[in-house]
Parts: structure tokens; C-alpha cells; sequence
């Protein structure tokens, strides 16, 4: 690669279109309100800064919380497990209070301060990975709470990991071609994959790929790079629906043969490829027309993935000659193409 960029935005939309309760084509929300995820989990962890360094309001009483902390993968309760109830307010944290699960895995935290207008987030950390509450809590006066929450092993095995959609979306730019990839996926096993030490999900970049644009990806800590790997560290529990997306421009003369790679099944694959100067040919493509969504027209195909460990090849060729108008609205509309994505494979299908 020769650079990285982690100021893409408009992944981040793409995300956030994805995971959205509406996949219309609405406008999109106001600057500076367009959050992204690039793991669904039902209530992500905080980043969190010293408690000691934010002057804390006062609390106007005390309450309490108690639960169970459970095992999901030996299906037992989880004793030794490191619960912290973190009190948050205007998403900064003003509080935090641990104890561990006894043999039974029940744990008690007493005299946990109410402070008006706070939420209060419970995890659950064991074998490194952190596991959220599925929702917050809101604490009142003498307020007695009871609290599940649940953890799993650690495995590196990857067996279980299965990729539901991938999408890849191409916007020709004079002589480079911008890439927005968007991957749908799954853990179906029992144990939590990646984290800590270990592998993580492996994308593939293709030869000659720069630019790459990873949004929420400021601090460079969760991905790395290792020769043609994207290499996503976080912890996978089991569950369903997890999405990353990322993109990058290629040299539109070294893009002529794609080569769709993945170390994991895949139930399906599709190109959008915007405008008319280019069309995806392959004895495992079919073309499935055009579609328009907003000003731009889009031609669809959905390819045949390849067996997990193989490669699918697609062939790029010219279809007539290209628009020269696009510009900076060429890479933020391959993002935006996820307004209409699965709205999309929707209409396909109905």
C-alpha cells in the first residue's frame, strides 16, 4: 500500500445505511451525526478516559445491582469473571465500579451513586474480550436491579465463521478504479474468535490497491496490514449480522481480472458498477441489468463465490467510453451506494 487513509466518512455512511432500520433512499442524516459500526453488537463498549480526570457531578442516591454472569459456550455459570459497571453521562464516563463472579457466577455490586440523567453499562470481561449488557441501564433512588450477562471461551479456529453477503462496489475515476467492499457475516459456533493474540478475519487486497479508507479506524489499532492480508483483530462472539466495510482505488489498467477471494464460505457475492464505461464478464458472473439509484446508474451481477481458500475471476472490460465528470463524488457515492443495497436485492427477489 502506499498510503492509508482513516478519514473515509462516507464507509462510515455505508455502514451506518447497512445497520440502519431504513434502507431507503431518504437523505442522509446531518453533518456530524453519522455514526457507523463495524461490529453489531447490541451495546458497544466505551472508550474510555480516567474517571479520575472528568469532575464528577453529584449522586443523589445509592442503588444496587445484582446478576449472573453465564458461560454460553460450556453452558454453565462463569465464576472468576471480572464485572464493571460503568456510569455514563453524555457517553463520558463519570463512574465505574468492579467486582468478580463468585463459583456460582452471581455477582453484587451495593452503593452504586445515582447520578440524574446518567446510563449505566455493565460488562463482563473474561479471557481478554470484553462482553457488553445487551442494553443499558437507568438507575433510580433505592433501586434494586438484576443484571444477566453472558461470556464465551476464546478459539482460533475460524471453522465457524461464515460471510452471509459480500458487496463490492466499483466507481471508475479517470485512470483508477475506486473499490467500497462490504462484508456481511456470521459466527456460528459456540466460542468467541479472534482478539487477543490471535489471527482475527482476513480480507484480501487485490495487487496494486492504495488509498485504503477504513473508517472509525483513527487510531490504527485494530487493523493491521501484512503484505496483501487486511487483518481485522477484534474479538467475533457468536451471533449473526456483523459487517465491515472498507475501500481503496486500484489502477483502472491493472484492474482488467478481479480476483474475489475468500478463506471462508460465502453465500453470495454481487458488483455494482456505476455508469456505462465498464462491464464484468466470467463464467461464474450473471448480469442482472441496471438499476439506478439517485443520479447514478448502477449495472448489477451477481457472481458465483468462490469455495473458501479459492478465488473467483471477474473480467473487466470496457463497455463504451467512460464519463469524465466524476470527482470527488465518485468515492463518496460508492459508499452511498448502500442506501439502496438491500432495498435492492429485495426488489430482486420479490
Amino acid at each position: 500500500m502506499s498510503r492509508v487513509r482513516r478519514h473515509g466518512w462516507a464507509l462510515g455512511l455505508a455502514l451506518w445505511l447497512l445497520t440502519g432500520c431504513s434502507l431507503t433512499l431518504a437523505a442522509p442524516p446531518p453533518a456530524g451525526e453519522i455514526p457507523f459500526r463495524t461490529r453489531p453488537e447490541p451495546t458497544p463498549t466505551p472508550t474510555l478516559l480516567p474517571v479520575e480526570a472528568r469532575p464528577s457531578p453529584r449522586p443523589v442516591a445509592t442503588a444496587t445491582i445484582a446478576g449472573e454472569v453465564r458461560n454460553g459456550t460450556l453452558q454453565a455459570p462463569a465464576s472468576g469473571v471480572t464485572v464493571t459497571l460503568y456510569a455514563l453521562m453524555d457517553a463520558s464516563p463519570v463512574f465505574s465500579q468492579t467486582a468478580r463472579t463468585q463459583a456460582d457466577g452471581t455477582f453484587r455490586l451495593e452503593g452504586v451513586p445515582v447520578y440524574p440523567g446518567a446510563v449505566y453499562l455493565p460488562t463482563a470481561e473474561w479471557q481478554g474480550v470484553v462482553y457488553p449488557a445487551a442494553h443499558p441501564l437507568t438507575l433510580t433512588a433505592g433501586s434494586a436491579l438484576t443484571v444477566s450477562l453472558t461470556v464465551f471461551e476464546r478459539a482460533a479456529d475460524p471453522s465457524a465463521i461464515h460471510v452471509d453477503q459480500v458487496h463490492w462496489i466499483l466507481q471508475p475515476l479517470g485512470d483508477r478504479l475506486l473499490v467500497t467492499e462490504v462484508w456481511v457475516y456470521s459466527n456460528r459456533g459456540a466460542t468467541t474468535y479472534g482478539g487477543v493474540d490471535q489471527l482475527g478475519l482476513i480480507f484480501f487486497l487485490p495487487p496494486g490497491a492504495a488509498n485504503l479508507q477504513i473508517p472509525g479506524e483513527e487510531g490504527g489499532v485494530r487493523y493491521r496490514l501484512e503484505g496483501d492480508r487486511l487483518i481485522d483483530t477484534a474479538p467475533i462472539p457468536p451471533g449473526t449480522g456483523y459487517q465491515a466495510a472498507f475501500g481503496y482505488e486500484l489502477p483502472l489498467a491493472r484492474a482488467q481480472m478481479l480476483r474475489l477471494r475468500s478463506i471462508y464460505p460465502v453465500a453470495r457475492w454481487s458488483l455494482l458498477i456505476a455508469g456505462g464505461a465498464l462491464e464484468a464478464t466470467g463464467l461464474e458472473v450473471r448480469d442482472l441489468g441496471t438499476r439506478s439509484l439517485g443520479d447514478t446508474v448502477y449495472r448489477l451481477y451477481d457472481v458465483v463465490p468462490p469455495p473458501p481458500g479459492g478465488a473467483t475471476e471477474v473480467a473487466l472490460r470496457p463497455r463504451s467510453a467512460g464519463p469524465r465528470w466524476l470527482s470527488l463524488a465518485g468515492i463518496l457515492g460508492g459508499a452511498g451506494l448502500a442506501i439502496g443495497l438491500l432495498t435492492l436485492r429485495r426488489r430482486m427477489q420479490s
